[in-house]
């Protein structure tokens, strides 16, 4: 069932949408001319009069001298209008240029009305029939319990109830969008079925009334008639009969149709019958926007969750009743309280955390609306976090099983439930594991298991793309045939062809576009999934460092099952576009990465036919006509492709992002939902919880402790140098990076806090001991939160473009490995070889977001690398301030955190191109020879525009002075690749308690077609800010589905922290 989308257009946007035909049968009645016209905006009225005798076609320039100054856009507005209802005809004059004259038809009908008073479609009944009228205030309560009475069927069959007394006509309405039919169930309220109930009065009349006209060619009814019948009503008057027999049979049926709504109440006398029309029937060509009201609130929430509406409104119950659980209920107060499974009822429903705290917010008592914020803060943030909750976990069906007769049993089962590819844990002390329900039926087919017994339980299982929300499987919106032919080629390290990550099971040949080599060297193959490998270091494409392997893996690696690094992190390891072709180019060696190979292998990426480019290599941040990223960055976003790349792993220091190109989407690292700890057990039985990524088993036996000793044997040493003991058993330091690293010898980092104690402990106390667990994966519900080593904006490049630009999972990630690398980068000391291995940096970000931009073009082959680059910035997840100080800002996360998912229908975006971004270069005053180098064309500059006016998603200025009072203003244009006939209103929030001044002008966008561009301006002002921190906001531009985010930073100088 396709998906609606609510919007409360009037009656005009209704008949604009007719054709030109069926527009012209409508202005062949005098009266619906004079409806027409009623319903114009005031300018576009004042035109028409001005126009309707005069005859000739009147210039365009002579009607813009009519505008007085400052009421351009509302002229624009009111000439918009009359084209779209075709009241204008427009025609070009060589002299005179464009020129407008009415429709005849429009014209001559609009001129007769005038001048003789017009005829009303039809007359009241005589009241000496016996008719008895009803009064003014009885029919609006009947409109009101009408229309209340439709909603509480919607509201129940929401519920499962069957809906009773609606017409197929109205039931059709209610199929398209707001109810949805789910097996064998009864119908359910769907997301769009509570913003509909969300909508005031007039809006949710018009959604009906558009959506009952929509389908009127399903009813053998022309939609203009019916258009036309709805726009006589309103030249009815409130509270008097009418003759039904002056019907036609259409209008009769319509009519039953609109009594359902209370636009009208049908009556029957002994020999007539009637229809009466209520005050929604008469206002039905009254512009939405000048009829809608705010009505009062009545609902009172606490900061215990538990909410009083004051209401005596059956119907207001229910709306309660969809998310919260409702007490006890006195005449006239209602008694709820919003719970966890309440909300998760309401979440199963369809319905969203955002319209909960809508309605909320809407419905506020007016004790509490003039609060800021009217909804305690604390439960706004519940509501998110437990809709958000709900997506980062996904439950899993398993068993559980102990009491194993012997040890040899116990790992025989493990053993088993392991090739496999089910085992999900195991505890060897205690002879327990937890396996896959399939491989647990497997295992009582084989006999495996008969003799003990198992308990079924639900697995929590995390990885950072199921965080991210692109779920594994038929769970995730595909275009399996496109991701097939989309090819990422990754500059690293090289690949480990023979990981089964890369494997080309299942694959069918490379893309016909792939024009490619495989120039890996000795003993190195290619194959469906790896189609192409270059080497520019002349030791072959083959992976011996284990970095480009990850990375590769991370954008598009296959779901290979059972992946684990030791038994840690267990799952499924998988890239963001299995399906697509990867290919390797080989640009760095273990000391480092040549600029001429980078430049090489830009232009063979080129030549080759790659989609997107992910590179994780960077350093400090130097002027792009030396910046050989930068370079090669341009020259394959002048091709369509996007280079995403990382920001480097110099943080929490600020201006250390490296990646400071636009044409180049920049990447930092925040957290996952999935943390590794390592925790410290003290011998009285207190447990520290560490950080570190440690497969050594200690077996519980505690051994001394022991601070700062240089020779240690037996012992564990409790250090503040970081790098683990060869002769200790363990080794204890202070974490100073909260990040879990791979150690060659057992070890855990400890925060400041816990290290200290331990300290203290240790010297307190004699003999002193503990032992270091083997590490745990645990749930983190603090992310995703800014990795402290992302390195941190501003630019010092471009001081007016803010990176980085966003941030993706780059902690603790569990990806592909080589197995020449070492996981912990000690050869001497640790000899293990894996195949998969846990890594953090903004180098594992940077595939994350260059696989979530192949998702995107997937759907989106016609986009360009802006486009791709704007949908993920401005859809992205807002992120909070973790810390205090400029480390924690915008500087630190960009727009926010990608979101795959909402990435795919941006709504709007910023789109830019090659001429874009040479005018930005200009703007940085770049001489011509400085152009060329990074262009590889001759350009000359010519006028003068601000960097800070580059189509960029996000807006950025530096001030030169802190005190003083400033105004900046941003140009920007946005295109809709949303749907055509939709509404963007804007709206400012303000961040870190900043106190500027934001305005948009316009502040409306109304996008008729796909494609469409519209400019707008954003002024900044204010004075006094603080020098330490910047200061930003957020501009959203919103149509009721999408909400494109875009930040905007004003700062000073910024202290290095």
């Amino acid at each position: 069932m396709p998906q609606v989308k609510i919007i409360a257009k009037n009656f005009m946007d209704m008949v604009a949408s007719l054709t030109a035909i069926k527009l012209d049968k409508l202005y062949n009645n005098v009266f619906i001319c004079e409806a027409i016209l009623r319903s114009l905006p005031p300018l576009a009225k004042k035109y028409v009069l001005q126009l309707l005798f005069i005859d000739d076609p009147v210039p365009c320039t002579r009607i813009e001298e009519w505008v007085l100054p400052g009421g351009l856009s509302k002229h624009r507005v009111a000439i918009d209008r009359l084209i779209q209802l075709r009241i204008f005809t427009e025609t070009v004059d060589r002299r005179e240029g464009t020129c407008f004259s009415l429709n005849p038809t429009f014209q001559n009908n609009l001129q007769k009305h005038i001048i003789s008073g017009g005829v009303l479609p039809r007359e009241p009944m005589n009241s000496s029939n016996g008719i008895k009228l009803p009064s003014l205030q009885e029919l609006e309560t009947y409109a009101l319990q009408q229309w209340e009475c439709f909603l509480l069927q919607l509201i129940n069959s929401g519920q499962g109830e069957k809906l009773t007394g609606i017409s197929s006509s109205m039931m059709k309405v209610f199929q398209r969008g707001l109810l949805s039919q789910r097996d064998r169930d009864g119908p359910r309220l769907t997301e769009s079925g509570f913003q509909f109930l969300l909508m005031d009065t007039n809006a949710q009349l018009w959604y009906i009334i558009r959506e009952y006209i929509s389908n009127a060619e399903e009813r053998d009814v022309d939609p203009a008639d019916l258009i036309s019948f709805l726009l006589e009503l309103s030249f009815h008057v409130t509270g008097e009969a009418y003759n039904l027999n002056t019907l036609t049979d259409v209008q009769r049926t319509t009519l039953k149709d609109l009594a359902d709504l209370g636009l009208v109440k049908l009556q029957q006398g002994r020999k007539d019958s009637w229809f009466i029309p209520t005050k929604l029937a008469t206002n039905l060509s009254v512009s939405l926007a000048d009829s809608s009201v705010r009505k009062e609130g009545y609902v009172m929430m606490e900061t215990n969750f538990r909410m009083y509406a004051y209401s005596t409104s059956k119907l207001q119950c229910e709306i309660l009743r969809l998310f919260a659980r409702i007490e006890y209920q006195l005449p006239n107060l209602i008694a709820c309280a919003v719970t966890k499974e309440s909300l998760y009822n309401a979440f199963d429903n369809g319905i969203t955390s955002d319209q909960i705290i809508t309605f909320l917010q809407q419905n506020s008592h007016p004790r509490c609306a003039d609060r800021v914020p009217s909804i305690p803060e604390n439960v706004t943030d519940q509501i998110r976090l437990w809709e958000s909750d709900l997506k980062r976990i996904e439950m899993t069906q398993a068993h559980f099983y102990d009491e194993f007769p012997s040890k040899d049993v116990f790992e025989g089962a493990c053993n088993f439930a392991r090739q496999w590819g089910g085992l999900l844990w195991e505890d060897s002390k205690r002879m327990r594991l937890v396996v896959k329900s399939e491989v647990h039926n497997q295992m009582q087919m084989e006999g495996v298991v008969s003799v003990f017994r198992s308990k079924k339980l639900q697995i929590q299982t995390t990885a950072s793309w199921d965080f991210m929300g692109l779920k594994e499987g038929n769970k995730t919106k595909r275009n399996p045939a496109v991701e097939s032919d989309t090819i990422i080629g990754v500059f690293d390290t090289g690949i480990w062809p023979e990981s089964e990550s890369f494997s080309d099971k299942g694959f069918g040949p490379p893309p016909k576009k792939w024009k490619g080599v495989c120039s890996g060297g000795k003993n190195f193959t290619c194959n469906n999934k790896l189609i192409g490998a270059r080497d520019y270091e002349g030791e072959g494409a083959r992976d011996v460092d284990g970095h480009g392997s990850h990375t590769s893996s991370i954008a598009a690696g296959n779901a290979v099952a059972g992946a684990s690094f030791f038994g840690i992190g267990n799952g499924t390891a998988r890239g963001g576009v299995p399906a697509a072709r990867i290919a390797a180019y080989k640009i760095c060696d273990s000391t480092g990465c040549k600029t001429d190979a980078i430049l090489s292998a830009f232009d063979d990426a080129i030549a080759d036919g790659v989609d997107i480019i992910s590179i994780s290599i960077g350093g400090v941040a130097i002027r792009y006509e030396e910046d050989t990223t930068a370079i090669g960055a341009f020259h394959v976003m002048a091709k369509g492709i996007l280079t995403v790349n990382s920001a480097g792993n110099d943080g929490p220091k600020p201006t250390s992002v490296g990646s400071v190109a636009p044409w180049m989407l920049t990447v930092g690292a925040s957290t996952t939902n999935r943390e590794f700890l390592t925790k410290v057990v003290l011998q009285n039985g207190k447990t520290l919880s560490g950080r570190s990524v440690n497969t050594f088993d200690l077996k519980g036996k505690n051994y001394p402790l022991v601070y700062e000793r240089s020779k240690v044997k037996g012992e564990i040493l409790v250090s503040r140098e970081t790098v683990s003991s060869e002769t200790a058993v363990a080794t204890i330091i202070e974490d100073d990076i909260n990040v879990a690293i791979v150690s060659a010898r057992p070890l855990s980092a400890l925060s400041p806090d816990d290290f200290n104690f331990l300290v203290s402990y240790v010297n307190s106390t004699k003999s002193t001991q503990g032992t270091v667990l083997k590490t745990e994966a645990v749930f983190n519900q603090e992310a995703p939160k800014i990795a402290s080593f992302s390195s941190r904006g501003p630019n010092t490049i471009a001081v007016d473009l803010l990176k980085p630009d966003i941030t993706a999972p780059g902690v603790e990630i569990l990806a592909a490995f080589s197995p020449l690398g070492s996981p912990s980068e000690d050869e001497v000391l640790d000899p293990r070889h894996v195949k998969y291995s846990v890594i953090s940096g903004t180098s594992m970000s940077c595939p994350h977001v260059a696989g979530v931009a192949a998702y995107i073009k997937t759907f989106h082959l016609d986009w360009s690398p802006a486009a791709i680059q704007s949908a993920i910035m401005t859809t992205a997840w807002s992120m909070n301030a973790s810390d205090t100080g400029v480390a924690s800002t915008d500087f630190a996360y960009g727009a926010g955190h990608v979101d795959p998912i909402a990435a795919l229908n941006p709504g709007l975006v910023y789109d830019l191109d090659k001429a874009d971004h040479v005018t930005f270069l200009c703007g940085l005053n770049y001489t011509s020879e400085s152009l060329k180098l990074i262009s590889g064309e001759t350009v000359t500059c010519t006028g003068n525009t601000l960097p800070r006016n580059l189509n960029y998603p996000s807006m950025s200025a530096k001030l030169s002075e802190t005190n003083s009072s400033f105004t900046i203003t941003f140009n920007r244009t946005v295109t809709n690749v949303g749907t055509p006939n939709s509404t963007y209103i804007s709206k400012i929030i303000l961040n870190h308690g900043t106190k500027l001044s934001v305005k948009v002008s316009p502040s409306v966008l109304a996008m008729k077609t796909v494609k469409e561009k519209q400019s707008f301006t954003v002024t900044v002002s204010g004075s006094s800010i603080d020098p330490q921190l910047p200061s930003s906001a957020s501009l959203i531009w919103s149509d009721g589905t999408h909400k494109v985010r875009s930040p905007i930073v004003v700062y000073t100088d910024v202290a290095n922290d």
